[in-house]
């Protein structure tokens, strides 16, 4: 995608991150910005220049405050998306997408309803110590959650480059579960009540439940204000303990060559005039 193009990407995100943040302030729901756009606001006081996406945190409490209020709070600029307002979701997390905009991406390109620019929303799950250090179970999230998106019909070997990867893609597709019960069994998995252990680490519900995406409940405990291009949005106050945890060294720029890892936007386009996204909906 062109530079030019992408800062229109991220602008328009952006924009779409400022209406979840007037959301949850106007009713008490505690956010905070997450993966790269947390390490885009310590390193860059913004995006990540090459970075095509916003990631906004929840913890489940607070996510499913927000999902019960969103459609009714967002402005109708806006579209709230999960896998109960849009039957073509496959994620296991939810999104908020802008009306009148179309981003396609080769995961998802042509395979969903509504394709708009969109701002991903994780909720962070509440988890035991011997659930996070369980590569069993980790690893079984992550295969339910990749399970949902490949019977969603979604092109996860359009961003695998290795092989083995992309036949056992090709297997989970054509196991005969359909994506309603995937999300079901996850729920089940996340949501069990051990009887001697306390639930004191976060995992990010992501769809591929990275490893390093588990976190200990206290570095969550309080929230910051860290500047994002020219807006101040909700931090923990642990941010760097966080980004530390996820992406070792983060202050270093990763090699050229491994910036685009992982993204799978291929373009935009917009319905109306870009400068016309910007302006507050018109009041009857």
């Amino acid at each position: 995608m062109q530079q030019l193009e992408l800062r229109k990407l991220q602008m328009l995100e952006l924009e779409i991150a400022k209406e979840i943040k007037r959301v949850c302030e106007e009713n008490k729901i505690d956010y905070f910005i997450d993966g790269g756009t947390l390490l885009g606001a310590v390193r860059h006081k913004g995006f990540i220049p090459w970075d095509d996406d916003m990631d906004i945190g929840m913890t489940a409490d607070n996510y499913d405050r927000f999902l019960r209020i969103a459609a009714s709070k967002l402005d109708d600029r806006f579209f709230l998306q999960s896998s109960e307002t849009d039957n073509s979701c496959a994620y296991v997390f939810s999104k908020v997408r802008l009306n009148s905009t179309h981003i396609h991406e080769k995961v998802t390109d042509g395979r969903i309803k509504n394709d708009g620019i969109f701002v991903d929303i994780f909720p962070f799950d509440e988890i035991t110590q011997k659930m996070a250090s369980s590569k069993y179970y980790m690893n079984k999230l992550h295969i339910l959650g990749k399970m949902k998106m490949l019977r969603g019909g979604y092109d996860l070997n359009s961003i695998t480059n290795n092989k083995f990867s992309k036949i056992a893609n090709v297997l989970l597709a054509k196991f005969p579960i359909k994506k309603e019960i995937l999300g079901r069994l996850i729920d089940k998995e996340i949501n069990v009540k051990p009887s001697d252990e306390t639930k004191d680490y976060y995992v990010e519900r992501d769809g591929m439940f990275k490893g390093k995406f588990v976190f200990p409940k206290v570095w969550f405990n309080r929230y910051i204000d860290l500047l994002f291009e020219d807006t101040y949005f909700k931090a923990p106050i642990e941010y760097d303990l966080i980004l530390k945890h996820a992406y070792g060294d983060y202050m270093q720029l990763p090699p050229e060559e491994e910036r685009l890892k992982g993204h799978s936007v291929l373009g935009i386009e917009l319905d109306y005039d870009y400068e016309s996204y910007f302006k507050p909906p018109k009041t009857v």
